[in-house]
């Protein structure tokens, strides 16, 4: 697999540089269906720069710029290394590269395009959190798995944000408790980061004291990003 530059039209948020990137495949058969791993190094000082994707119709804001290599620095003067030596330069510097989608069920193998995923650099406005539904529990057990989203004003799904709870609709003397590595701890403000579908799973709070509750939601990633808050629908505690 490599990535062929092309114009970066297929980008749903402020563009970086001029052209993106989309995954091409060596003409011969393969059966591959799942990830691949990328890097892309960007000489930029701006935080809020990411790699996005856009695969099938669908957009999405890749973890941050530590993990993708973005805002890297050469520490030589690599247009004297020649081609090897900026891959080698560029390799070292992409320590911990983003996994992205590069194929679908069907399709992006022996040379297809279909369901292959373009990739650009891209500047992104803060997402907006929105809670999924939460079900009734009960102060005995954790609350059922529910979720909160981070999506960009533009559409795009935004990962590796931390989504941190709170509770904004009780006022009561509850305690909030979040298992962690099967060990229980009081956490009024629990906390998961949003996964390569710009999600935050939580299956693992619990409230001790029946009655109605809302959360509040609010969400960083450790650079420029700050989401806007979400809030969920009343749910309820029972006894």
């Amino acid at each position: 697999f490599y990535a062929a530059p092309i114009t970066n039209e297929f980008l749903k948020e402020p563009i970086v540089s001029t052209v993106g990137y989309r995954w091409e495949t060596v003409p011969v058969r393969h059966a591959f269906n799942g990830y691949a791993i990328i890097g892309m190094c960007v000489f930029s000082n701006n935080n809020t720069d990411r790699v996005q994707e856009v695969s099938t119709g669908v957009a999405r804001v890749l973890a941050g710029a530590t993990e993708t290599g973005l805002n890297c620095s050469p520490t030589t003067d690599v247009a004297a290394l020649g081609t090897f030596g900026r891959v080698v330069d560029l390799a070292r510097k992409l320590f911990m590269p983003e996994a992205a989608y590069a194929g679908s069920q069907g399709g992006g193998t022996g040379g297809l395009l279909g369901g292959l995923s373009d990739l650009g650099v891209v500047t992104s406005a803060a997402p907006a959190l929105t809670f999924g539904k939460i079900t009734d529990g009960h102060i005995d057990a954790n609350l059922p798995e529910f979720t909160v989203t981070a999506k960009t004003v533009n559409g795009s799904t935004f990962a590796g944000m931390t989504v941190t709870l709170s509770v904004v609709g009780n006022v009561g003397s509850f305690t909030v408790y979040q298992t962690v590595d099967g060990v229980e701890k009081i956490t009024p403000n629990p906390t998961a980061v949003t996964d390569f579908n710009g999600v935050a799973h939580f299956d693992n709070v619990r409230i001790d004291k029946a009655g109605g509750y809302t959360f509040g939601a609010k969400g960083a990633d450790g650079t420029d990003y700050t989401a806007s808050d979400g809030t969920s629908l009343l749910f309820h505690i029972k006894r």
